[in-house]
């Protein structure tokens, strides 16, 4: 044994931890290509960075001072944890515009619905998530009727 008695690590060892790094790059690059997929169907870009619900309400990138980033309306919509594995679009047309949030949440989806409707957003439960099979896929969007 070595001086932190752990034992040596052998070419089985090794060859199992490259089968499953190479085993989570492949799921990577299915999510990602799945939602690529929603994404053209909908005519728009996956995002490569995050944005807050106070931008996606206003459909237009802020400065961070003037947003506060976060996907927790715990205090204002009381929907902490809704929003989980999210996933960011933007308008087609107009990149930097946002346009949904795609969230694989855990929890049902009428209780979703419910807490992201009462924050003042539109929601839909898509069919299928694919992120886990185990969660409730929902695409959040500015309500097209209520304007900031």
């Amino acid at each position: 044994m070595n001086t932190l008695d752990l034992p040596p690590v052998t070419p089985e060892m090794i060859a199992r931890w490259r089968a499953e790094r190479l085993k989570g790059r492949l799921e990577q690059a299915r999510i990602y290509a799945a939602l690529q997929a929603f994404a053209d169907s909908r005519g728009w870009k996956v995002s490569r960075t995050a944005f807050s619900l106070d931008q996606l309400r206003c459909n237009r990138a802020m400065r961070a001072k003037h947003s506060d980033y976060s996907t927790s309306y715990d205090d204002r919509g009381g929907f902490a944890g809704w929003l989980d594995h999210p996933e960011y679009l933007r308008d087609g047309g107009r990149p930097s515009r946002p346009v949904a949030i795609v969230s694989h949440s855990y929890h049902p989806a009428a209780q979703c619905v419910e807490q992201i409707e009462r924050a003042g957003f539109a929601v839909e439960v898509l069919p299928l998530s694919w992120y886990n099979s185990g969660t409730t896929a929902l695409v959040v969007t500015r309500c097209p009727v209520a304007r900031p």
